[in-house]
């Protein structure tokens, strides 16, 4: 049970739901400035299971405040967070329209036969709501915030400021003119009561020391105040009249609640937090008729008017907008106090690996970054912990460093499903973003399978091929399908919308490279760790062919050596599929006897379709759609499906396997077509019917072979003898069989 006592201090026990205090502080929309004091008071309950809060007066009267001003409480938390941690095992309860209703009862308890003297606040008391709606706000809480800023002496000016509104936002009430001509009348006249001087005189001093001490805060020196201090003027110093009306009604809200705390006491009532005109209790074992009682026995001790109510709780804070954080958040570990929880913290997000040699830093879905074990340290200079001496701070890092009990894995590697992951090996893979998403079976894809078939050219064999291949990639994303697509067509046709956007959605941008540039790939510092997708945009030109043996070698290739910069080479599994696209029909070679490309021809008749692509972009926005998309590609049945001997052979195929067919069999092929009874021709009238061969088929001139080469590659054909006579060289054409 609580223990209330004495009237200047009270001291309570607060019960805040454990489980959210966990995560709340983490909320997004808390203010940074309440943050490491939510933090700090949830911290404290999860440690001891509750949190006692003592309270106490700042001067001789008025309202109860927290004496530790480190600590924190229910009583200053924001609206939506108090009603997180209490709502849904406590009450909050509140004296209704507490301040105006406790000045009237003070009016008419001191001057009973003068209620002329306070026709409007009377008038507000009985007619607030229909006086709130009269402002013609959406928001009647801002509304009502306006009247106790006139009751203290403020004005319309202070009501704006500080809710940031204009004229234009409200239609002010004659009424409102009114009531604070007739607030200033009032403040007068109990300022000058003998009743309140007391009360008023004691702000007035606590003020004063107050103001006193930040006068003179900024001349001392050593803490010494010197002699040519400037003085306070404590003659000239007042305080406004319309603070000393609030004292005096604070005071008297105290008092009442005190004896309202005294009476649940006595009921066996839990009185858990104070919060100022009201206080929270416990729902469970609450006799049904506790606020009847109360209010009949505050009523009797201080009128009519004072009445408690339960109130409900402000809306919750959505605790499903707190995600995990993915990231290392600087400002939550500086809010961590001690070093073990700052350690616990820091190594969500760090640890060190033997092999290689290095410190490893995960953030989000991104693949880990791997950091050299002497810059890291550098990394991290600014994080510091409490040194020895008051007021000291040490290096963080510096200690974690040399701690034994550290985050340590032997090696770290990026493992899909299938692959297990021994506990030795750090696992870096995330799983795809979209299925965070709720399913909606209804979702319509209609617009996304349409756009299929428009890159796959209406062929229905190419679309399915397509559907499995990405199927496969999200069903089997450890095993490589070892075949690459290749989406030819006019810009602005939409191949980019199925290899970028499209899959981005699906499988994430972390899981995936865009580029334009090869070496980019296949170059030496390449790091294509957790990736499931490269996409290779504007595929073609010298430095595809010249590549082409490292490019066809990356498609099928299982493993990949990594080797960032600073850190050891090191073996690393390769997953990743490769869409490249192009303008070009001859942009890569692609021989006849190809096993790892799929070359698909466009539809290009929705070229820069406006309407077409905005409605196609909108369903790719929408996170429905794409996890619908998603489940579509999860249900096709792949066990029978097999990437490489199931590949469509496209006319594009056989169109590029024609233009990179070797230019040797294309001459040989119409040399014995042409002078098919001539079978016997000297080498120099062979390398002339070569280059004009060359000539005719428009090759590029700067390709052709020099007349050396030329011999030395046709003479070694099966399919043709060479022979030195005494006059000349010459090329006997056979019926292909010699040699074999």
């Amino acid at each position: 049970m609580n223990n209330i006592m004495a009237v200047k201090k009270i001291t309570l026990v607060e019960y805040p739901n454990l489980k959210l205090c966990e995560n709340v502080w983490k909320h997004p929309n808390i203010d940074d400035a309440d943050r490491s004091r939510i933090k700090n008071y949830c911290d404290r309950a999860l440690k001891m299971g509750s949190v006692t809060v003592d309270y106490n007066t700042k001067y001789e009267y008025g309202r109860y405040y927290v004496s530790d001003p480190n600590s924190h409480s229910a009583c200053p938390m924001p609206s939506k967070v108090r009603a997180t941690l209490f709502s849904e095992k406590e009450f909050d309860v509140d004296i209704v329209n507490c301040h105006p209703n406790i000045l009237l009862e003070m009016f008419e308890e001191h001057y009973p036969e003068s209620s002329s003297m306070y026709p409007q606040l009377t008038h507000y008391i009985n007619n607030r709501d229909d006086i709130l709606k009269s402002f013609k706000m959406k928001d009647h809480g801002i509304a009502k915030a306006l009247f106790p800023i006139l009751m203290y002496g403020g004005g319309i000016q202070t009501w704006e400021r500080e809710f940031e509104i204009n004229s234009n936002d409200y239609e002010l009430p004659p009424f409102v003119d009114l009531f604070h001509t007739e607030m200033k009348i009032l403040t007068a006249i109990l300022l000058n009561n003998p009743s309140f001087k007391t009360v008023s005189q004691s702000f007035r001093s606590y003020k004063k020391a107050q103001a006193k001490k930040k006068h003179y805060a900024p001349y001392y020196k050593n803490g010494k105040l010197p002699k040519n201090a400037p003085k306070f003027d404590e003659e000239a110093f007042d305080v406004h009249d319309g603070k000393k009306l609030s004292a005096i009604i604070q005071e008297k809200e105290r008092v009442i609640l005190v004896e309202a705390l005294k009476f649940s006491k006595n009921q066996g009532v839990d009185v858990t937090a104070y919060c100022y005109d009201g206080f929270q209790i416990i729902k469970q074992d609450l006799p049904s008729d506790f606020i009847a009682d109360l209010n009949s026995h505050i009523q009797t001790h201080f009128g009519k008017r004072i009445e408690f109510i339960i109130k409900p709780f402000k809306t919750p804070l959505d605790m499903n907008l707190i995600q995990d954080c993915g990231r290392f958040n600087m400002k939550e570990f500086q809010m961590i106090d001690d070093y073990c929880a700052k350690k616990d913290y820091f190594e969500k997000f760090h640890f060190k690996c033997l092999q290689p040699p290095c410190f490893v830093r995960t953030c989000e879905d991104q693949p880990p970054q791997l950091i050299t074990l002497s810059n890291f340290p550098k990394l991290y200079t600014h994080l510091t912990i409490p040194g020895d001496r008051d007021g000291e701070r040490t290096s963080f890092v510096s200690e974690w460093c040399v701690d034994a009990s550290m985050r340590i894995y032997d090696t770290i590697d990026i493992l899909p499903p299938p692959l297990s992951c021994p506990d030795y090996t750090y696992n870096g893979w995330v799983d795809f973003p979209i299925k965070k998403v709720s399913l909606d079976p209804s979702a319509d894809t209609s617009r996304v399978y349409q756009h299929l078939d428009y890159v796959s050219n209406h062929n229905p064999l190419v679309k399915e091929y397509l559907l499995n291949w990405f199927a496969q990639m999200v069903q089997f994303p450890a095993h490589k399908s070892r075949v690459a697509i290749l989406l030819q067509g006019l810009p602005g046709s939409g191949k980019s919308v199925i290899s970028e956007k499209l899959m981005e959605r699906i499988i994430g941008s972390a899981k995936m490279r865009v580029t334009c540039k090869l070496d980019k790939i296949l170059g030496k510092h390449s790091d294509n760790r957790g990736k499931l997708l490269t996409v290779m945009n504007e595929m073609g030109g010298k430095e595809s062919f010249s590549m082409n043996e490292l490019l066809l070698d990356y498609i099928t290739a299982e493993t990949t050596e990594i080797e960032p910069k600073g850190i050891d080479a090191f073996a690393a599994k390769a997953y990743d599929r490769m869409i490249a696209t192009t303008n070009s029909i001859n942009s890569i070679k692609i021989a006849s006897d190809d096993r790892r490309w799929v070359a698909i021809s466009v539809d290009s008749s929705v070229k820069n379709n406006k309407e077409y692509f905005t409605a196609l972009y909108k369903d790719l926005e929408d996170d429905v759609v794409m996890r619908k998309f998603y489940e579509d590609l999860m249900n096709r049945p792949l066990s029978k499906w097999d990437p490489i001997n199931d590949r469509p052979i496209t006319e594009l195929t056989e169109t590029m396997n024609e233009l990179n067919a070797d230019p040797v069999d294309l001459f040989e092929d119409y040399i014995r077509e042409k002078y098919h009874k001539e079978v016997e021709h000297s080498a120099s009238w062979m390398y002339l019917q070569f280059k004009n061969w060359w000539s005719a088929e428009n090759r590029d001139p700067t390709h052709l072979m020099t007349r050396t080469k030329f011999g030395v590659v046709f003479k070694r054909r099966p399919s043709v003898v060479f022979k030195k006579t005494s006059t000349c060289n010459v090329y006997i054409f056979t019926d292909g069989e010699y040699g074999e």
